[in-house]
């Protein structure tokens, strides 16, 4: 882009002109902050003295692209909210598409045009979170807050003054931002949209890395691993729940032994089975519905020589005659064959029950519930990928949640 130039009329400095357009009004010298009216062959309109430049990344003459547009920065603003924010607006120029405003604040940027749509609401009306549309579109009220001028240089459209305020409306739908700017005379729209820091960078030349502080209303929550995660576990959250219920419900195994409202006494009682098929778990479960009448169960599996596993419970005396305890585990065995599951009872009185003739009738009384089956699937794997499956595709929506719970609560 061709750039010309002139003296300050003020302190003589050189000043570049970057080609604003027709539509420039005011020049900011950005030596001694002298105001010209462009209009009026530079004539001195005033000055801002004592100006702190703000701190960002580009400066007058930056050039670069945003959505394919070449823009330079013609002008910069900066702002300082009524809760105490500063942000720099950067006035770009096109020859092809005209005005814009690139704003930058704690290593955010965003692009700002002026608009002509006009929301479905007064936003003077509306309160924080409140829906309305422009165009169809919803957006949620965020925010009224008063800005005012602190920093003025280069070319602008309008003459600005240091300590100009304006009212600004915001409300999202990130990664857009819809405000209305009012002031004495007029209400403008604006429409904003969030630009990735990176994209700037790889598109203008930064006087320094940014790196961003906090959540920007705009800011669209981006968390791409996290999402591909949560797709593809949507698959396995599916296929892990049909097996868990496929097994669950239909591949219960073979009963080799099934023994209902047993009586049991003191001592030894022994239940031969057949294992046809050694192949696949087998599982035994065992329930008593009259667990205060119980003392000490000691349960074992034995082939025809050795124990091949034992499963021992506790069962103690209870005054509830309601509760009950079960029991389950799965074990296997080498070989096919006949075996035996030997259940042991304790004479050891509970400690609620003093009187031996109590005990002994109580012993008498007691009953079980016994299934043994082969050829058992266990549930369990399944049951952990399930729930594995269901983190992973819950932690995107949590991270989302807390995500937007930061952005409102730093931005109201």
């Amino acid at each position: 882009m061709k750039i010309k130039s002139i003296q300050c009329k003020k302190c003589a400095a050189p000043l570049s002109l970057h080609g604003g357009g027709h539509r420039i009004r005011a020049l900011t010298c950005e030596y001694c902050g002298a105001v010209m009216d462009v209009q009026k062959d530079y004539a001195l309109l005033g000055q801002f003295k004592d100006q702190a430049q703000p701190i960002c990344p580009l400066t007058l003459g930056s050039e670069g692209n945003i959505k394919d547009i070449p823009f330079i920065v013609i002008g910069m603003i900066e702002y300082r909210s009524s809760y105490g924010d500063r942000w720099t607006d950067l006035h770009l120029y096109s020859k092809t598409h005209g005005y814009a405003w690139l704003s930058y604040q704690l290593g955010h940027f965003t692009f700002t045009r002026r608009v002509r749509n006009l929301p479905s609401h007064d936003m003077a009306t509306l309160s924080p979170r409140s829906t309305f549309r422009v165009r169809d579109e919803p957006y949620r009220f965020m925010e009224t807050y008063q800005a005012e001028i602190i920093y003025v240089v280069g070319e602008l459209t309008w003459v600005a003054k240091i300590g100009d305020t304006t009212i600004l409306r915001d409300a999202i739908a990130p990664p857009y931002l819809f405000s209305m700017e009012e002031t004495e005379n007029e209400h403008e729209y604006h429409l904003t949209e969030y630009i990735d820091p990176d994209e700037i960078k790889d598109n203008f030349e930064l006087s320094f890395d940014t790196h961003r502080s906090f959540i920007h209303p705009a800011q669209p929550f981006k968390a791409p691993i996290r999402k591909a995660l949560s797709n593809a576990s949507k698959i396995t959250l599916a296929l892990s729940l049909f097996l868990y219920l496929f097994i669950s419900w239909f591949v219960v195994g073979h009963t080799v032994l099934s023994e209902k409202n047993k009586s049991l006494s003191s001592g030894m009682t022994v239940y031969p089975f057949v294992v046809k098929n050694p192949k696949h778990l087998m599982e035994i479960k065992f329930n008593n519905p009259k667990a205060n009448q119980w003392k000490i169960t000691e349960m074992t599996i034995f082939d025809e020589k050795n124990k091949v596993f034992s499963f021992g419970n506790k069962l103690s005396a209870k005054t509830d005659s309601s509760s009950s305890q079960t029991g389950v585990a799965r074990f296997s065995v080498k070989q096919a064959g006949d075996y035996t599951l030997r259940i042991n009872l304790s004479e050891k009185s509970p400690a609620t029950i003093s009187a031996k003739k109590q005990t002994q009738s109580t012993l008498r009384n007691s009953a079980i519930d016994i299934v043994i089956r082969e050829g058992v699937v266990t549930d369990r794997y399944f049951k952990y990928l399930f729930f594995l499956s269901l983190l992973s595709f819950l932690i995107f929506y949590i991270s989302r949640y807390y995500f937007e719970q930061k952005r409102w609560a730093m931005n109201n």
